[in-house]
């Protein structure tokens, strides 16, 4: 038994570390590559520093990767960037808001939901009700074909954190109709809370 479970571990450990392996291999690529001015390259090896896999988790030099991609047209990055703002660096939330409808056109069910969490996280944002603002930007991105979106007004019709005339189970079932297999109200919600979107 002792022979299996040992087996088992160094099997586990060998597909770990050639996942590392692979990662690394992956940002040392884009490493090398960015000298040719590439807006993709920035974004990932970006990607590479935030997430921390292939490198040491790295928040600034991320976010000046993700900068150099923006300057360069890179879309993508200022999705990353709107996010980060907005909900992650305390007093460039307004910046982030920039960004992030910057890209509505490219991206509309990734910007639209981003700013709805943000106006629904932050009701009173700089003093305004911003409660009509997180149900306009939900709205947008469930009409783009965003479940997540539709699970998010359920659950703030249902908190009374946005008040309409639609019920939290029309925007329920809205939902139910576009999530994949296996995906629910409380999972999109429990996600959007350990992630910091929406208050515990």
């Amino acid at each position: 038994m002792k022979n299996y479970l040992l087996l088992a571990f160094l099997l586990l450990t060998s597909l770990n570390l050639a996942a590392e392996s692979e990662d690394k291999s992956r940002c040392d690529f884009y490493e090398d590559t960015k000298k040719h001015g590439d807006p993709r390259t920035y974004l990932l090896l970006g990607d590479c520093y935030y997430i921390g896999k292939g490198r040491s988790k790295n928040v600034a030099k991320a976010e000046a990767l993700w900068l150099q991609a923006v300057a360069l047209g890179e879309k993508q990055a200022a999705l990353n960037l709107g996010s980060y703002y907005a909900f992650f660096k305390k007093g460039r939330e307004l910046e982030g808001l920039g960004y992030l409808s910057l890209v509505e056109d490219k991206y509309p069910k990734d910007a639209n939901l981003l700013q709805g969490l943000f106006y629904l996280k932050y009701p009173n944002f700089r003093g305004f009700k911003t409660n009509n603002l997180a149900y306009h930007f939900l709205d947008k991105s469930f009409s783009a074909g965003s479940f997540i979106s539709a699970y998010t007004l359920s659950y703030a019709i249902s908190e009374g954190l946005i008040k309409v005339d639609e019920t939290a189970n029309s925007w329920l079932a809205k939902g139910d109709l576009l999530s994949p297999s296996g995906v629910d109200l409380s999972l999109v919600i429990n996600e959007l809370k350990h992630g910091g979107f929406i208050d515990n």
